[in-house]
């Protein structure tokens, strides 16, 4: 107990401890707001405080180790996060009302750099709307950001950062997440203060202005006329930055130029073509495409280098090193990572005004507290996640992995001590700790990086670590003369002598580290996929790695540490191990106006009836659902998949399917080109070779003893009707019966009904609840317990509510338009879950 007691006193005095115990009061708060989970929390952190202040009241004043006003602090800084996190999150703007609306005009400023999409050609970026025009009503706007998507973009004009445009097109909600594992869209807009996308087609955009300086006059209050201001210079710099790109395009051409803007001003800067992002995704390179704290120390150590010799006032040479540090931020279009660096750097140069040391660790957390005070939603932006975690990391890490290597650096020293001090210093760049360093860091950072990684993006980079050592010699050198022949290139006169030479060694430099990104994502197995680790696994994870690392500064002498060190392995070996499901599932997901049905049987093999729709260039359901719920839930292989016919709502996932996961037996009618996406399918099984089996009736496929698919092609003599000769399959499962209709109505049911097994568990609705589709007669026959409806936004007026009322009449009713993905559990009984949007994941049906 004095043990424990001498401990926490330590912490009392330790402001380390106590500035990230502040972190994590306001993070709570600001999670108690974002979360689905929010109320949870804040009855937890409120039950905790209540329970200290009770405890501390009956303690002895020898054992209160803090005060009540301190655990009282902590609490307002908790509701202070929460309300700050209010105030700011944008739950509504003058488009809330608003679903869906055509032709409608605004006008308004572009908030941040365009990303443009090379494959299909679009630009998109946050637009602050100043008024609107719907038809001959006009109406000003307050406080009204809508994401700008604009397609095709065929104008010289490029545009630009606080631009003034008039955009005409279509206004809509973006789509939240509906599924297992899909990304939630309108939340992570939302987190931006968006709420609306505004689509533009053909050219319907008209540049109106940029700033100007005489716009500040023209403003009527101060408030208007300051905002004016940091308009234009904003502006100011943003051209600067462009200038200079423009220049180094004389001599450096794409794709090295592209690299050279990233590294040196942030991918904002310039878009890098997709074969390049590719190349550098698989080689875990891709940061070197963005700007980091890197950027930011080198332009300050070239600043004050640049200063020395003009012997300006100490407190002058700090001041002007804050403002270089602010101007490089804004240049970059400030993304988290350079604003994470640019923060950590200003609270370095302030300490140094007022003569204060700073630590790392207090450092970071500072940093990240004043940085989400008043940018609260970048507690869910990965960049900033990744910057935070990744820097901080290297701070716990680095001197530990580097304290092993201290005693060989004493004796290394001690043997170059009588050199020449030119070869000494050569020789110290490859020092001991030097090595080490250009190994440890990158190993470090892609350590912290991992699990974040794999958390959004349900993969990482195996070579990752070998490429970004081998890079490390020539990324330092590329940053610094790509700054140093930046500044150098606005001297008149000479800055093509300048530039010529040093753009020559860039070029040279840059196609090294371009050749070995595309060597090691060349190599087989370059990106690993992985399931998506719980928060609870990730944080055991990183408890891990600081407890090892601590471990291994002190040489693993604690024992103390050692234990807690096995007991945390322990508990990460425990979360990793899977306890297989033996029920079986029916998961019918929500993607629209579209069928998309995964089937899991007890033995935990998988069956897919159609694979969902082709939504635009390149994207389908597939991609965006399917596939993300595959990484999170390890599924590798499909025994079975049926494709029920040719249309783009049953078949259009199916390429992307076929490219990511092994397909043991593809059911797929006749190979036929008839259409864009038919043709696209023909194209791609014909070329790789894909081998597969055309239905027939009575085709039979069995996963295990409990799992069996059989299906029907009916006969009918509408020939001029594709959809009535879709595959119509049912499934026995644990002897419960779901009968999937595709697109097949009345007359083809009918056709095959006496083949089929009656009394059916679910009945999948044909063609998504369309006219004509069923009947009473044929509700009589199947007598479903329940009927799915696989339906969406669409343009064809499904589901029919005549349909809909005969399906009700005879079997509850589900939609995936309404209610999300629907998943049925079946071992002993069945059991229905429909998706919670709000809380990420099933619930049981009432």
């Amino acid at each position: 107990m004095q043990k424990l007691s001498e401990f926490l006193f330590e912490l009392k005095e330790n402001k380390t401890f106590l500035c990230i115990l502040c972190f994590i009061s306001y993070i709570a708060g600001l999670y108690a707001l974002y979360s689905a989970f929010g109320f949870t929390v804040s009855v937890i952190f409120t039950s905790f405080i209540m329970f200290v202040l009770v405890l501390n009241f009956f303690l002895k004043p020898g054992f209160k180790v803090f005060s009540s006003l301190f655990f009282l602090s902590l609490y307002l800084i908790f509701i202070f996060g929460f309300l700050n996190a209010k105030l700011r999150y944008v739950q509504a703007d003058d488009f809330s009302k608003i679903e869906y609306l055509k032709d409608i005009e605004i006008t308004g400023r572009i908030e941040a750099i365009p990303k443009y999409n090379s494959i299909s050609n679009t630009y998109k970026f946050p637009f602050k709307v100043l008024n609107a025009k719907y038809y001959d009503d006009e109406f000003l706007i307050n406080n009204t950001t809508v994401l700008a998507v604009i397609n095709n973009y065929n104008s010289e004009r490029q545009l630009k950062y606080k631009d003034k445009y008039k955009l005409r097109g279509i206004i809509s909600t973006p789509q939240d997440s509906r599924n297992p594992s899909q990304f939630d869209y309108q939340r992570f807009l939302n987190f931006k203060g968006i709420l609306k996308i505004f689509y533009v087609d053909n050219g319907e955009y008209e540049f109106i202005s940029s700033p100007r300086l005489s716009d500040i006059k023209e403003e009527k209050t101060a408030l208007n006329r300051t905002k004016a201001l940091f308009y234009c210079l904003n502006r100011k710099i943003h051209n600067i930055r462009d200038m200079a790109i423009k220049k180094h395009s004389k001599y450096v051409k794409s794709p090295n130029l592209e690299i050279l803007g990233g590294v040196v001003f942030g991918d904002d800067a310039v878009n890098p073509p997709d074969s390049i992002k590719e190349s550098f995704i698989n080689s875990g390179l891709l940061h070197l495409l963005a700007a980091s704290g890197l950027n930011v120390a080198l332009i300050l150590s070239m600043w004050f280098c640049a200063i020395y010799f003009l012997n300006l006032p100490y407190r002058l040479k700090i001041s002007s090193g804050i403002f270089m540090v602010c101007l490089y931020a804004i240049m970059t279009g400030l993304p988290p990572s350079i604003v994470r660096a640019s923060v950590m750097l200003i609270l370095i140069l302030i300490g140094k005004l007022i003569y204060r040391e700073t630590n790392g660790i207090s450092l970071i957390f500072a940093a990240g507290l004043l940085i989400l005070i008043f940018k609260p939603e970048y507690l869910y932006d990965v960049g900033f996640q990744l910057s935070f975690l990744v820097t901080l990391g290297l701070i716990i890490c680095v001197p530990a992995a580097a304290a092993i290597m201290d005693k060989y650096e004493k004796s290394f020293i001690e043997k170059i001590k009588n050199f020449p001090n030119f070869i000494k210093s050569i020789l110290l760049v490859l020092s001991p700790i030097s090595l080490c360093c250009c190994v440890i860091v990158p190993f470090i950072a892609q350590l912290w990086a991992a699990p974040l990684q794999a958390y959004y993006f349900n993969n990482f980079s195996a070579y990752s670590i070998f490429a970004n050592i081998a890079v490390v010699p020539f990324i330092g050198i590329v940053s610094f003369l790509g700054f140093i022949s930046t500044a150098l290139c606005f001297i008149p006169y000479i800055s093509d002598y300048i530039l010529l030479p040093l753009d020559f060694i860039l070029n040279f430099l840059i196609q090294i580290i371009l050749n070995i990104s595309n060597f090691f994502a060349s190599l087989s197995h370059s990106i690993i996929t992985v399931p998506s680790p719980s928060v609870i696994l990730i944080i055991t994870f990183y408890t891990c790695v600081v407890l090892f690392f601590i471990s291994l500064k002190y040489f693993f002498k604690r024992k103390v540490l050692n234990k807690c060190l096995i007991c945390v392995i322990l508990l990460l070996f425990v979360q990793l191990i899977r306890i297989p499901d033996k029920s079986g599932e029916v998961i019918f997901f929500s993607v629209g106006n579209a069928d998309n049905c995964l089937i899991k049987a007890p033995s935990n093999k998988y069956a897919m009836i159609d694979t969902g729709r082709y939504i635009y260039k390149g994207l389908s359901s597939a991609k965006t659902v399917t596939l993300e719920y595959f990484y999170d839930k390890n599924i590798r292989e499909i025994d079975t998949l049926i494709v029920t016919h040719y249309d783009s709502d049953h078949s259009g996932g199916l390429i992307d399917l076929l490219n990511k996961v092994k397909v043991k037996n593809l059911v797929i009618p006749a190979l036929e080109c008839t259409s864009i996406n038919s043709c696209s399918i023909k194209e791609y099984i014909e070329k790789n070779n894909i081998n597969y089996i055309e239905p027939y009736t009575g085709q039979e496929f069995v996963l295990d003893k409990n799992t069996k698919l059989t299906n029907y092609v009916p006969h009918t003599n509408r020939v001029h009707s594709r959809n009535d000769f879709s595959t119509i399959t049912l499934l026995n499962i644990n002897e419960q019966k779901f009968l999937f209709m595709a697109d097949a109505g009345i007359e083809p049911f009918m056709s095959v009904k006496d083949k089929l097994s009656f009394n059916i568990d679910v009945l999948k609705a044909a063609h998504h609840g369309a006219r004509h589709t069923v009947n009473d007669d044929m509700m009589k026959i199947l007598k479903p317990k329940y009927s799915i409806l696989s339906t969406g936004k669409n343009t064809y007026g499904h589901p029919d509510s005549e349909t809909e009322a005969i399906l009700t009449k005879y079997s509850t009713t589900l939609s995936t338009d309404k209610l999300g993905a629907i998943k049925f559990k079946i071992k002993d009984d069945i059991k229905v879950y429909v998706f919670d949007s709000k809380k990420q994941r099933f619930r049981k049906l009432n």
